[in-house]
């Protein structure tokens, strides 16, 4: 009887292990890449050389979140992060500067990581949602934005706090007053999806029919259909490394996050002074058209398609990527780092 439950229970280890095979792959293995490939053409790293604050860039473009430190309150709490601003074209890049931020608490920590711009309300304003890692507890910090010819100025409205915000890493609004935000833990607060390895990035697609969130250590990204009464898992999409943040860009879905763990850890305890970089893009591979969705398209079949790379010697730790379809252009951030890489696109 013992050796039947041995048996069962080194069968029941080997096809774990088997089902792990590509987040160990993906992970673990080292990848030899190039000190820069990127799909879209040339890329050319903006960094704010005088001050040297400009890094440490977890989330979003044009507007950029940038902590001191990545670990922030567990260092030096009192030291705020900052908000940062970026003007550019496909051919030009302005140099980029800090937001300040109007009537924002003068006593209050400010640690910012994720962010998103909210649909335009009835009366065509939209805000700007910034994760907030304070020293006590995380909170979700409001701005109106402010638009001129050749600046942004934000606006402090409000904080919102919940015993639901665990640590969260993104957020996806999907309307004026409403929003996705990913969460290390579990609260009376409605659940959309559970049981996600590492929940990390979310976002939602274009044509809203589409939750994406990444599994960092499944090296995977879970997608599910969404519609106004209920969210139900359809699919996942495998990348090649640890997928960190994610964002839709038209009828592509881009990854970006850590290929190579070890050399990544490395450099957190400082032992390594750079990590890799990979951005990969999935996209359905049925063109649009025929009056399906981007989920359903991709459920059909989904191209995975790398769209940058480093070895970090030119941007390394990459945390995320966003398009600019107009001005066909791809900013990379990278969670510990001086710079944000700006990549002409593939159209």
């Amino acid at each position: 009887m013992l050796v039947r439950w041995l048996s069962i229970a080194v069968a029941l280890l080997a096809w774990y292990v088997w089902s792990l095979k590509h987040a160990i792959g993906a992970q673990l293995l080292p990848k030899r890449l190039p000190p820069l490939f990127s799909a879209g053409g040339k890329c050319k790293l903006i960094q704010e050389k005088e001050s040297g604050q400009f890094k440490f860039c977890e989330d979003g473009l044009v507007l950029a979140p940038v902590e001191r430190s990545p670990q922030g309150p567990m260092l030096d709490p009192s030291r705020r992060g900052s908000l940062w601003a970026l003007h550019y074209t496909s051919t030009a890049t302005e140099k980029p500067y800090p937001l300040k931020l109007t009537n924002f608490p003068i006593n209050a920590d400010f640690h910012p990581l994720g962010m998103e711009l909210t649909p335009r309300d009835s009366a065509g304003t939209s805000r700007l949602l910034v994760i907030n890692h304070r020293r006590q507890n995380t909170t979700i910090e409001v701005f109106r934005i402010h638009l001129e010819s050749h600046s942004v100025s934000l606006a402090y409205e409000t904080t919102l706090t919940h015993a639901s915000f665990v640590a969260p890493n993104a957020i996806a609004a999907i309307s004026p007053t409403q929003f996705f935000l990913d969460t290390k833990g579990v609260r009376n607060v409605q659940t959309v999806a559970r049981n996600i390895a590492f929940a990390n990035g979310v976002a939602v697609s274009d044509d809203g029919s589409t939750l994406a969130i990444a599994s960092t250590t499944r090296a995977q990204v879970q997608l599910y259909s969404k519609d106004e009464t209920s969210i139900r898992f359809v699919t996942s999409v495998r990348v090649p490394f640890s997928v960190d943040n994610i964002a839709f860009a038209g009828d592509e879905l881009l990854t970006a996050g850590h290929p190579y763990l070890p050399e990544f850890m490395a450099l957190v305890k400082r032992k390594s002074n750079r990590a890799p970089s990979y951005v990969s893009a999935i996209a359905p591979s049925l063109q649009a058209g025929l009056g399906k969705s981007w989920l359903t398209r991709v459920s059909a079949g989904a191209n995975v398609t790398t769209r940058f790379m480093s070895d970090g010697s030119f941007l390394g730790t990459s945390s995320g990527a966003f398009a600019d379809l107009e001005m066909q252009t791809m900013f990379v951030v990278a969670l510990y780092g001086s710079g944000v890489a700006k990549c002409g696109r593939l159209s």
